[in-house]
């Protein structure tokens, strides 16, 4: 089945607005860390900028041009993993509002894979 657009387009913002964060993360790491500002702290948001940049940007490209592939439902599922580990690291660190936003990407991802695969 082919993903609906609204879920297409909420998939594209959940995508856009992770790696946003990885941008961010990567350019001012003390703006999005929970706690001082370690050495450390740059090279971990690099390391999330460096997964969640690329992987956002496949997604919401990904939604539009391959809108009813099983690679789609493959790459969807990969990206829900990815907001799941951001739910739990929330979770953690007490980042309520990471838990928050990280949820609604994984239901996102998760209902497209539903769509997806239910076709």
């Amino acid at each position: 089945m082919i993903m609906f657009w609204w879920l297409a387009l909420l998939n594209t913002a959940a995508a856009l607005v992770s790696s946003g964060f990885g941008i961010a993360a990567m350019l001012r790491p003390r703006a999005l860390a929970p706690t001082e500002h370690k050495p450390a702290d740059r090279f971990y948001a690099v390391m999330y900028g460096a997964r969640s940049v690329p992987l956002g940007i496949a997604v919401a490209i990904g939604v539009w041009i391959m809108p009813a592939s099983p690679a789609l439902a493959l790459l969807l599922a990969v990206a829900a993993i990815a907001q799941i580990v951001d739910i739990i690291t929330g979770v953690r660190t007490r980042l309520w509002t990471m838990v928050g936003g990280a949820a609604f990407a994984t239901l996102c991802h998760l209902s497209g894979i539903g769509v997806v695969l239910a076709g």
